[in-house]
């Protein structure tokens, strides 16, 4: 018998998604899904098996590519509903079925018990978790694209980080007698200019810290004069361009300064780990700075102080104080993400790395954008103009994207995967996991060597502290408090090392004054509840019914139903709970609807229809009026303007609702309650209400506004931004 005829259901099946769909070749693939060639070859040959995040991101990728061959889809699909030992001779390590093997949730209490495992003994959990009796949940059908399950995650490849990431992407050899993986960019004049990222998003702009927490009334100072500090410590979140701003700076000729010119010098900080004394240091530099006799002064970057080994930070804090205070001529800059451990430099001046203005990240973004699309051909401007609206109409997604490492990496992953705000939660997700591990993968950093700080792990302590500090609207915490909210998951770890790790990697946690601790990322603390939500029960509503009318449960609801394959029952308990107010209901449903979410259809048309009647009460009293835009540049692509009669003003917060409502139905376009929101608005016998409707055809930015000229007036238009 031949070995094709030998091998397994599962790997023909899978040779088959991979050979015979057209889309890819295996080359492509594997730059895809972030594996080698022979890895592909080893599972279509039934030496291993994919993971299962390879597996659902074939799936994804073949599920929303048009021009593709989709018997072989489906044939994979019919075999995945089977038990797996019958498809496949690993099928012990993908019980009860291939199906859902591949849609287990990676952060899942079973794949955490999984991860601790070898091999023989995962088959034998997986055994006596899912026996022989154990149902299979059918996967949907290929033909039916808007009812298949969404994406809860969505994997990313390692070598599509944008440019920024291209100097650290090579590990390299020992050099100058120091242990380092980036020798070669630990230079002293750059005599070879080494392969640098892009420019930076602006020049960037420092706050000048007077206290451990930054406050608005501190000023804002550009690099030159925040430079005159003779020792200047920068903290920046992760991804906020501290690297790449500082390479770039070290490579200048002549850094302007009051007493005349600066020579600089940049170092890696990740390369001194095993430095634990001043003569360590001082032996180093010997060798690596210039002997020249030039009367010019010297700056010194040292880069990275939080990817030092934190059992030996404070001596390299000391042996850097010694070496500035023995070189007065040099002036000391050390860069890091925030971490308690900056207290070693407490006799630096602080300054923060302030966040780009919004003008100065959309022309960033597009430039890095028409770059990527223009190679694709025609329809990359469009495709452009597409993300660029998206991501102005979700502004509580755009502010979590701020820094130039999230906001490139979203760039990268609407070129592969056509993901825009609207995909909040599949982008949120995978910026996470972009942070949790992929970034530091990337620069080949390893923050600690233990099995409680791997990236599920750390997925868990962050969705347990982001969920009890919003239930207990807490904006700042301690240790005490965060060792009781995560305690089930602290595995006896010690919680200051816990809280260092999630505040040096995230970002999303940092430390504040009086040894507090604070969450500054609203949008990805309201996502990491939600999955906490999700992930703890097998009924969500539990943990939400009690606190359902508590600030920012809405947004909490609105996530769960995004990242549960089935927000039925969520969506049901939206509709039937006790809210405070009818429209506090409404306003929660018009946040579901805008979510890429699976939920029963006559649940969703049941919400739509609430939307709608409201919309319909809202302005019962309105009539259609005109506008003069004749002038406007660039015209909008729709435009709607309503003014209301009677002599009653309109109530402010009834207005703030009104246009939160105008907001929701335009967003709801790319959702799945689009149908069901356009069939309910065109049966309105509001004339205001239907012509909603048309905003649904229409793609572009959305910018609705009252105004108060001789009365109120709805002025809602679509257009280009």
């Amino acid at each position: 018998m031949s070995a094709q005829n030998n091998k397994s259901p599962f790997a023909h099946a899978l040779k088959g998604l991979l050979d015979d769909t057209n889309l890819f070749d295996r080359t492509e693939w594997a730059e895809v899904l972030g594996v080698t060639e022979p890895a592909i070859s080893q599972w279509v040959g039934d030496k291993t098996i994919p993971r299962p995040d390879n597996l659902h991101m074939i799936i994804i990728t073949l599920e929303r590519s048009t021009g593709v061959n989709k018997a072989p889809l489906r044939a994979f699909k019919a075999m995945a509903q089977l038990k797996a030992t019958e498809v496949s001779r690993h099928g012990k390590r993908m019980l009860p079925s291939v199906w859902e093997y591949m849609m287990r949730p990676a952060f899942s209490e079973l794949s955490g018990r999984l991860a601790k495992l070898p091999i023989a003994e995962q088959e034998r959990l997986l055994e006596s978790t899912f026996g022989d009796d154990h149902p299979s949940e059918a996967p949907t059908d290929a033909q039916s694209p808007r009812t298949y399950r969404q994406p809860i995650t969505l994997r990313m490849s390692l070598d599509t980080l944008d440019r920024a990431a291209a100097y650290v992407s090579q590990p390299a050899h020992t050099s100058f007698g120091v242990p380092c993986i980036r020798a070669q960019y630990l230079t002293t004049c750059f005599e070879q200019e080494p392969a640098l990222p892009r420019e930076p998003i602006a020049p960037l702009r420092f706050q000048v810290l007077t206290t451990e927490k930054s406050t608005e009334s501190n000023p804002l100072y550009d690099w030159e004069e925040v430079s005159k500090y003779p020792t200047l410590l920068i903290i920046g979140e992760p991804g906020s361009g501290k690297t790449t701003f500082f390479h770039q700076l070290a490579q200048r000729a002549n850094v302007p300064w009051s007493s005349g010119s600066i020579k600089p010098i940049y170092m890696h900080l990740g390369c001194f780990s095993e430095t634990r004394s001043w003569d360590d240091l001082r032996s180093f530099l010997r060798g690596a700075l210039p002997t020249d006799e030039s009367p010019s002064r010297r700056l010194v970057f040292f880069d990275a102080f939080d990817e030092v080994r934190a059992e030996n930070r404070s001596r390299l804090a000391e042996a850097i104080q010694r070496f500035q205070q023995n070189s007065p001529q040099v002036h000391v800059v050390v860069t890091s993400r925030p971490t308690p451990d900056l207290q070693a430099l407490r006799y630096m001046t602080w300054c923060k790395i302030e966040p780009p203005s919004e003008s100065r990240l959309l022309v960033w973004i597009c430039r890095e954008l028409s770059e990527m699309l223009a190679a694709g051909g025609e329809g990359w401007d469009q495709a452009l103009l597409t993300y660029v609206s998206r991501l102005r109409e979700r502004p509580d997604v755009f502010r979590e994207l701020k820094t130039p490492l999230l906001l490139s990496h979203a760039a990268q992953l609407f070129v592969r995967h056509e993901l825009t705000a609207f995909h909040e939660a599949d982008l949120i997700q995978a910026c996470l996991r972009l942070l949790l591990d992929d970034w530091d993968q990337k620069k080949n950093v390893v923050r600690l060597r233990n099995s409680w700080a791997r990236p599920s792990h750390l997925f868990q302590l962050l969705s347990a502290l982001s969920y009890y500090a919003l239930l207990e609207q807490r904006t700042e915490f301690s240790a005490d408090d965060a060792e009781q909210w995560i305690k089930k998951y602290s595995q006896e770890t010690a919680i200051d090392e816990i809280l260092r790790i999630l505040s040096e990697t995230t970002g999303i946690i940092l430390p504040s004054s009086h040894d507090k601790w604070r969450i500054v990322h609203a949008t990805f603390q309201e996502y990491l509840a939600a999955k906490y939500v999700v992930e703890s029960s097998d009924d969500a509503t539990v943990f939400l019914k009690t606190r359902l009318n508590e600030p920012r449960m809405g947004n909490v609801l609105k996530y769960a139903c995004a990242v549960t394959p089935d927000a039925s029952k969520l969506l049901r308990f939206a509709l039937t709970a006790k809210w405070k107010e009818p429209a506090d209901k409404v306003a929660v449903l018009e946040k579901i609807i805008t979510q890429q979410f699976n939920a029963d259809s006559n649940l969703i048309e049941q919400s739509c229809n609430i939307i709608v009647d409201s919309l319909n009460s809202s302005l019962d009293k309105w009539r259609v009026t005109m506008i003069d835009n004749v002038n406007q540049v660039p015209a909008p692509k729709w435009g709607l303007a309503a003014r209301k009669t009677g002599r009653s003003r309109l109530d402010p917060q009834v207005g703030r609702n009104l246009l939160q409502s105008v907001h929701a139905v335009h967003r709801a376009r790319l959702s799945p309650a689009m149908p069901y929101l356009r069939e309910s608005l065109k049966v309105s016998d509001n004339e205001i209400v239907k012509s909603l409707g048309d905003s649904l055809d229409v793609e572009g930015y959305l910018q609705a506004q009252l105004l108060q000229t001789g009365g109120d007036v709805l002025i809602a238009q679509v257009s280009e931004v």
